[in-house]
């Protein structure tokens, strides 16, 4: 089943427009690569990390300061809702998205029928937080989405893909793609702050 059509999309949707700002040119995961250093005295090739910010525009959560528990406590913000009804899965690079997004529809117990949904394969190069806003970066910069109306108003579903593989399939609401744009632009006390407000 598509889980998007492609379509021309308005210029004057406001919304859109912010996402664009937000997720695609301040988008604030890294991609770690692997660089050689050298040899060791056991002759093993020692290697450094070097992280590639996705957007130039100096914005990286790294480069803020947003790692290890703050970079968790963002996590845990993100996925809170969809966590407690069964429709939030990072799954391993071997298992297909397509499958898994619809296991999910037939069997999520949510009362609300257009639920929020971000099924997306783990990557090893960057931190799961990071993964969910680059594969929403990635939906945006390509075009791989659609936006369809309801009565509760607009639902994005987004597509990334690479070399034919679907990596992330997500169904997110206007006012949820609004709430992930405000978290990834909190300072790290304000991302600390909402763990001690629990």
């Amino acid at each position: 089943m598509a889980w998007w059509k492609p379509k021309r999309i308005s210029a004057n949707n406001r919304d859109l427009n912010e996402f664009l700002y937000n997720f695609v040119l301040h988008c604030p995961s890294s991609i770690e690569k692997k660089e050689k250093t050298g040899k060791g005295k056991n002759g093993k090739v020692i290697y450094k990390s070097r992280y590639d910010a996705v957007s130039a525009c100096e914005c990286s959560f790294k480069r803020r300061g947003i790692t290890g528990h703050i970079l968790s406590t963002l996590l845990a913000q993100l996925r809170r809702q969809m966590i407690s009804i069964g429709t939030y899965r990072k799954i391993k690079s071997s298992e297909s998205v397509e499958a898994t997004v619809e296991e999910i529809r037939r069997n999520a117990k949510a009362h609300d029928k257009e639920f929020d949904l971000l099924v997306f394969q783990d990557r090893n190069d960057m931190s799961e937080t990071e993964a969910i806003y680059y594969y929403i970066r990635n939906a945006f910069a390509h075009g791989s989405f659609e936006i369809k109306q309801t009565k509760s108003g607009a639902i994005y579903y987004l597509e990334s893909a690479k070399n034919g593989q679907i990596k992330s399939q997500m169904r997110l609401k206007t006012q949820t793609l609004k709430k992930f744009a405000n978290l990834m632009n909190m300072t790290p006390d304000q991302i600390i702050a909402l763990r001690k407000s629990k």
